[in-house]
This record gives C-alpha cells, structure tokens and sequence, in this order.
C-alpha cells in the first residue's frame, strides 16, 4: 500500500469527508499532450517540505479561491486504479513554478484515476491564510 499526500481547501475537504477524493480533469498542458484528456487525482508519494510545501499551498490558494488550505494523507491500496502504461506506474516528477519562482525540483507524485474513499483520507494540516498574515507583527524603521 501506498501512502501519499494531497492538498486542497478546506470547503473541499467538506466535501471529500463525505464523499471521497474523486478525479478531477487535469487540465497540465503537456500531460494532456502526451496521454490525452483524463480525470485524475494528484498524490504527492512523500511529503513536501520547505519551498514545495509553501508552493503546494500557494498554488491551491490561487487556483481554489480560498486562503483556508488542508493538506491530507492518503492511503492508497492495490485496488486503486494509478496512471500507468505497459502495466508501470507512471510516476510524475514535477517542477512547479509561480511567477518566475520555482518551488518544486521533481517532486515525485502518481495520479489515481480511481475515487478513493473517505475512510483512507485524514487531516493531517490546516492552514488559515488569513489568521497568518494578521498575526505578524509590524516593524518601525
């Protein structure tokens, strides 16, 4: 079994508590190039620290509308469907960049096309944007 992370809002982690994570389209230009259009779901295979960490999250501030970001552990089991080709896993290695800063250097992940369950989907972190950016303190010159 495979154990992974996912990050999304927090008003879609209402949802994923009820119903699971499901596929979503992926919409990265040079997937869909090289494996056509599919739904997946993205799983980081070990966990983010650092500049991917605050990217990951950056990232779904910018592309959910929302500043209340989770991040999740997954487990996968071997019934879970994961993007492969000749019967391999295909593992992504992704290079992220906002702007011109580049916060992923091959972060490994796999994508599920497959719903997971709920029950394999815990809250491990939750972070509050907003309560963040109001808590720091201001500096006089």
């Amino acid at each position: 079994m495979i154990s992974g992370f996912h990050y999304t809002s927090i008003e879609n982690w209402h949802h994923i508590q009820n119903e699971g994570l499901i596929p979503q389209p992926v919409t990265k230009p040079e997937l869909i190039k090289h494996l056509g259009e599919f739904s997946a779901i993205w799983i980081w295979t070990r966990e983010l620290r650092g500049d991917e960490h605050i990217g990951s999250i950056l990232w779904q501030v910018m592309t959910k509308a929302s500043t209340r970001i989770v991040k999740l552990a997954v487990q996968l089991s071997d019934d879970d469907v994961l993007l492969s080709s000749d019967d391999r896993t295909i593992e992504i290695l992704h290079d992220g960049l906002l702007g011109t800063w580049k916060y992923h250097h091959g972060a490994p992940a796999v994508l599920v096309t497959s719903k997971i369950p709920s029950e394999r989907i815990t809250l491990v972190e939750h972070y509050d944007l907003n309560s963040w950016c109001s808590s720091t303190q201001t500096v006089s010159s």
